[in-house]
């Protein structure tokens, strides 16, 4: 059963003491009218639970039975309301013991947390990766990957190109697409992003539905996990990013790195618990994969390098960024001894399109430049 399915049970078990003392009181003041529709109420409230429980743990389940035996009660009582017959208190005492065992029953019933990653990109995929691997290996958890769209936004900072990636994750990962999955149906115990910016990203924007504010009406556990690693401290633009006064767990690399959060209220949100992107290299550095067919021949009996550009160093100064690429394709062209593998962020090209447009068909030619 859902933990969230069980908090609600035991809610609504706990409200019936309640209404049993309302009832009792109604009896005394001989009023079978009132007395009828609470019995009514109570008990439609109980088949609804019953019905909850057999979708989750089937017909099979002793809750059924007790409730079974619970709502025949109820319709004896009822009846002889109806007949103008007396019900004794001991029939009100009995129907609080058959609530006791009911509870008792669902306090064994095995617990399970729903899991909702939502990532939207498929190149960063790996920050979500190892968690929702444990979540789904583990059987007291129900984990769905749901990859959800996306749009470019244009230099004025319009929605432009529509972009769903949910076709291009690892084989093994299973998708549910965004249509097959209600968020206000679900109630999801936990929801994974790792995109921080709302509406607050010029380059791209998720679909504003799967807003932080939005995805927080849903779920009572919002995690916030970064795609970003680094080797020395974090920035200030990574320490206040718009989602963090929605979220409820900020996940960080290392122990060292709260300390960078200077606002109390979200320092306190933040969590020292690794980063699943090195999880993901360790994972492949124990297990490599073989090279591409086609690079084969390209590495063969060469060191290769590896080149990583990201965004902030484009926008801090761009002019200083192109040159630095052309010149590092041009250090390894025509070498036979060395190899150099390029590794542009996933949204590099976007950005220059949006918000370096004038660099963009400077940047474009380096990319052909760098695939002859």
């Amino acid at each position: 059963m859902r933990k969230a399915q069980k908090e609600q049970a035991k809610d609504f078990l706990c409200l019936l003491e309640q209404v049993y003392e309302v009832i009792e009181k109604q009896m005394k003041d001989g009023n079978t009218e009132a007395v009828c529709g609470l019995l009514e109420e109570t008990q439609q409230g109980m088949i609804l639970l019953g019905q909850m429980i057999e979708q989750s743990e089937g017909a099979e389940s002793a809750v059924i039975s007790f409730i079974e035996e619970y709502c025949e009660e109820i319709y004896q009582i009822h009846k002889k309301l109806l007949c103008r017959e007396t019900v004794a208190a001991g029939e009100v005492c009995a129907l609080r013991q058959m609530t006791a065992h009911i509870t008792d029953s669902i306090n064994d019933v095995g617990e399970q947390l729903e899991m909702l990653f939502l990532p939207y990109k498929a190149s960063m995929w790996d920050s979500l990766e190892s968690v929702w691997m444990e979540a789904d290996a583990d059987p007291n958890c129900i984990a769905y990957v749901m990859p959800i769209p996306y749009y470019d936004r244009d230099a004025n900072g319009n929605f432009e190109k529509f972009h769903y990636e949910g076709k291009e994750f690892p084989e093994y990962v299973p998708i549910i697409h965004y249509d097959d999955y209600d968020l206000e149906e679900h109630q999801p115990d936990v929801i994974f992003i790792h995109n921080p910016y709302d509406n607050y990203n010029y380059v791209t924007s998720i679909e504003p539905k799967y807003y932080s504010g939005e995805l927080k009406k849903y779920t009572k556990r919002l995690v916030y996990i970064p795609y970003y690693v680094t080797a020395g401290k974090l920035n200030e633009g990574q320490t206040l990013c718009p989602v963090y006064s929605n979220v409820d767990d900020i996940i960080v690399q290392g122990e060292k790195y709260p300390r960078f959060f200077r606002m109390a209220s979200i320092r306190e949100k933040v969590r020292p618990f690794g980063s699943p992107k090195f999880d993901r290299i360790i994972r492949m550095c124990k297990n490599p994969e073989a090279a591409k067919e086609e690079w084969q021949p390209l590495l063969k009996n060469k060191t290769v390098y590896f080149y990583n550009t990201s965004i902030s160093h484009m926008l801090s100064d761009t002019i200083r960024f192109i040159r630095k690429m052309e010149y590092i394709f041009q250090c390894f062209e025509g070498r036979t001894d060395a190899c150099l593998i390029w590794r542009p962020h996933p949204l590099l090209e976007a950005t220059f399109e949006s918000m370096r447009p004038r660099f963009l068909s400077k940047f474009s030619e380096l990319k052909r430049y760098c695939a002859l």
